[in-house]
């Protein structure tokens, strides 16, 4: 379990952030995270 469980950690780690209140994407530091480059260039 806790080899899944670093994995799964790991993996949500560089999922993007976004606010509550104003629905802003915070794209961390991942590059390989095209969809959240791209909601920020939508807006």
């Amino acid at each position: 379990m806790g080899v899944v469980w670093r994995d799964v950690e790991s993996a949500l780690s560089q999922l993007h952030g976004e606010r509550i209140d104003t629905g802003e994407t915070l794209v961390g530091p991942n590059p390989a995270d095209e969809l959240a480059r791209r909601r920020n260039r939508a807006v």
